[in-house]
């Protein structure tokens, strides 16, 4: 591994330090068997980094000696507005979509959703998201984290999403759909639907509130398969790339 270990952190040390949470703790370790002394980089959720030292005391780890490194510039926010699909294959899409730099995703309990999140269970599932979200981050050394919200209806989650970017949809039903020139270069918000995709109240919901619709061509693609398709297209025209 080259470079100090990466971890992510919920708030930014005090006094110099900071405990690392049980999930950190066993990676830096039981994963990585990291000795104390060794140097960590840590991101904090409003994206500043730290350097720090590790250090165990009585067998809980910490970071210690920590002093900021960088702030994450006034970077675009992605926020991806997702529509909940099996769990292999969401779990599998957040994972990739943190690699291609979406900053927060709102899941959405969508009509054609074949997963439904119990009440009781709401917290519990975001948590384990968020730890898919973390480990990617870690893994592809990005700065800024992914937040990851609980899952919404359809209309809590077009107005939190409205607050945050221009609003974009992966129209199936418009696969010819061309981007306008500044499409995805601002702080923006993408909407994709489930298998089968969205119900025409909910096509017109999502026309209602702003969206503007973006064509992934033709072919028939797997709700993940749009998702990452249009992050990847993104990503690349903000890079100057294409």
């Amino acid at each position: 591994m080259s470079g100090p270990t990466r971890l992510t952190i919920d708030a930014a040390p005090r006094g110099g330090q900071v405990r690392l949470d049980d999930g950190a703790a066993h990676y830096v370790g039981r994963v990585l068997r990291l000795a104390a002394g060794a140097t960590l980089e840590l991101v904090d959720r409003d994206g500043v980094v730290w350097h720090g030292t590790l250090a165990f005391t009585d067998g809980v780890a910490h970071a210690v000696d920590c002093e900021e490194a960088v702030i994450a510039g006034d970077r675009a926010r992605l926020v991806l507005v997702a529509a909940l699909i099996r769990q292999a294959r969401w779990e599998w899409m957040l994972e990739k979509a943190t690699e291609l730099g979406v900053t927060q995703i709102l899941p959405v309990e969508a009509e054609r959703s074949v997963v439904r999140i119990e009440a009781r269970r709401s917290a519990e599932k975001r948590e384990r998201w968020q730890r898919i979200c973390d480990a990617a981050t870690r893994q592809c050394r990005r700065v800024q984290p992914c937040l990851v919200e609980e899952a919404a209806p359809l209309p809590t989650a077009l107005h939190r999403a409205a607050s945050l970017g221009t609003l974009y949809h992966f129209d199936e039903g418009e696969p010819e759909s061309r981007w306008p020139a500044g499409a995805g270069l601002g702080d923006a918000a993408l909407v994709v639907g489930p298998e089968g995709g969205f119900s025409l109240a909910e096509r017109d919901r999502i026309r209602d509130a702003g969206a503007i619709p973006l064509g992934l061509g033709s072919a028939l693609l797997r709700a993940e398969t749009a998702a990452l398709a249009g992050l990847a297209t993104v990503c690349l025209r903000r890079s100057g790339v294409v």
